[in-house]
């Protein structure tokens, strides 16, 4: 089950926002901008959420509130024509996918960094036979080709930006 289907967006009122969601499970607060944009905020209280549903502004009580007092992440990169519904909420889920391989693509450069630093362990050959090699931190093959699919699944990340 993907992170959008467990979340129930809550439309707002607001000249900022287009709507808002909150996960209990991972006290994770998702607020969805007018502008297409949705970010996600970590450890945040769902009486945070509750208030900013019943505020009067949600664009002050989101300065005052949440902006700069939780840890933040870009979900979904605003677009001018794609706001709520079906579409916003498939997005999401791709991006958040996308969001596990760029993770995943972080480890292997840190672990290749590291190697070429010439951190001891980092990368080892596993012997005998006609085993390929394999990094140690990821157990994926050397040349396993993560590039192609993570750059092939977000357009405008190239590969030396991540």
């Amino acid at each position: 089950m993907s992170v959008v289907s467990a979340v129930e967006w809550v439309p707002v009122e607001s000249g900022l926002f287009s709507s808002a969601a909150y996960r209990a499970s991972t006290r994770q607060l998702y607020l969805s901008f007018q502008d297409g944009k949705i970010y996600r905020f970590f450890d945040c209280p769902v009486m945070v959420y509750n208030e900013f549903i019943a505020a009067k502004s949600q664009g002050g009580y989101f300065s005052q509130q949440i902006r700069n007092r939780f840890r933040s992440e870009l979900v979904r990169r605003g677009s001018s024509g794609n706001r709520g519904g079906a579409n916003a909420q498939s997005s999401l889920a791709e991006q958040l996918r996308a969001s596990v391989l760029l993770a995943k693509a972080r480890a292997v450069l840190q672990c290749d960094a590291s190697q070429e630093a010439g951190a001891a362990g980092v990368m080892k050959e596993i012997s005998g036979g006609k085993r390929p090699r394999r990094r140690a931190c990821t157990g994926l093959p050397v040349g396993s080709g993560v590039w192609p699919s993570l750059v092939g699944l977000m357009p405008g990340i190239r590969a030396g930006e991540v």
